[in-house]
């Protein structure tokens, strides 16, 4: 009865080796097990039926093509969330804000712990006051529907800021906003306030 050659494969990330071993199996029916090991533990296995032939030529090619795919869709699955994970480890740098906020477009920034408790380093301008009180509303309420990251407008009040965009982000145990003046250019402030997100952040 003919079984196919399996596959070996490993990935490795901090230090740690996950294994990935493919195999095709007669009993107790046939099918294709992908298993992936880490410290010689089970951390994930895919199991899948084969309802295809064994006999001729045309089905062990076929079996063949389909233990191989399972192998590698396995292993670039376990490669796609090390790279999230990767990525979600970046580290959020208040200089980086600073360096938006200094853009003759924005007019400034600010962040707050989850509580909306205001966490600057310097007075807030009056222009920035009122912003400042939204800014703190908004981190309070998304803290309570627990929302990853939001990007909303605000509109003129009667402190007289001017219309214009409140860019907000999260990170550990920190939200932070960038507040812009509402003119032309401000897109590519967007998109470079957008870079200091997490991965998987909503936008």
């Amino acid at each position: 009865m003919y079984t196919p050659t399996g596959k070996l494969g490993k990935v490795v990330w901090e230090g740690k080796e996950f294994q990935i071993q493919t195999e095709f199996l007669h009993t107790p029916r046939p099918h294709i097990v992908t298993t992936v090991f880490m410290g010689g533990e089970v951390v994930h296995k895919t199991d899948a039926p084969w309802v295809g032939g064994v006999e001729t030529d045309e089905d062990k090619r076929a079996l063949d093509r389909q233990l191989v795919l399972q192998h590698r869709e396995t292993t670039e699955y376990l490669e796609a969330k090390i790279r999230h994970k990767a990525e979600s480890k970046k580290i959020f740098e208040i200089e980086d804000l600073r360096r938006l906020a200094a853009h003759p477009a924005a007019f400034g920034y600010m962040a707050a712990n989850p509580e909306g408790v205001l966490q600057m380093e310097e007075a807030l301008s009056e222009e920035l006051k009122e912003t400042a009180f939204l800014f703190s509303e908004l981190v309070v309420l998304l803290s309570f529907l627990e929302k990853n990251t939001k990007l909303g407008r605000f509109q003129k009040g009667e402190g007289g800021v001017g219309a214009g965009e409140l860019f907000l982000g999260q990170a550990p145990e920190l939200y932070f906003g960038l507040a812009v003046r509402g003119q032309p250019g401000t897109s590519s402030l967007r998109e470079e306030f957008e870079k200091l997100l997490p991965a998987g952040t909503e936008r």
